[in-house]
């Protein structure tokens, strides 16, 4: 999880990924380290939500995606399993659900509705017998 510049030798990858990202789930946090006399800086990155690696820079994903490759809609590698289907690298919101247009997760369509979009009540289709 840790993104990390030149260290030369001094440390192995799993102390600093332990090192700069011990305490939970974070999103970008630097930190700075002495090691044998060198001063290297440490930054965490989020990979399992929302962020991903882009060289050393922490970098957010295309907001559909919890994880992924780039910033773009088709670079999605894992999405909000409850409200999302991946599909050939985006993020689809299942039946029952709509795209807000921000959020990782999909909002709940209104129980009259079998599919909706934009909104929670604007059914594209509805359940048999709703109307």
């Amino acid at each position: 999880m840790a993104a990390w510049g030149d260290l030369g030798s001094e440390l192995t990858k799993d102390y600093v990924a332990e090192f700069s990202c011990f305490g939970g789930s974070l999103k970008t946090v630097s930190a700075t380290a002495e090691a044998n006399g060198k001063t290297i800086v440490l930054e965490c990155c989020d990979v399992a939500n929302g962020f991903y690696l882009n060289g050393t820079t922490c970098t957010a994903c295309y907001y559909k995606c919890k994880t992924c490759n780039g910033t773009l809609s088709g670079n999605c590698l894992g999405c909000d399993t409850a409200t999302r289907d991946l599909i050939s690298g985006s993020c689809i919101c299942k039946k029952g659900y709509y795209d807000d247009g921000s959020s990782q997760a999909c909002l709940a369509c209104d129980s009259l509705c079998l599919t909706c979009s934009t909104s929670a009540t604007r059914c594209l289709s509805c359940i048999i017998g709703a109307y």
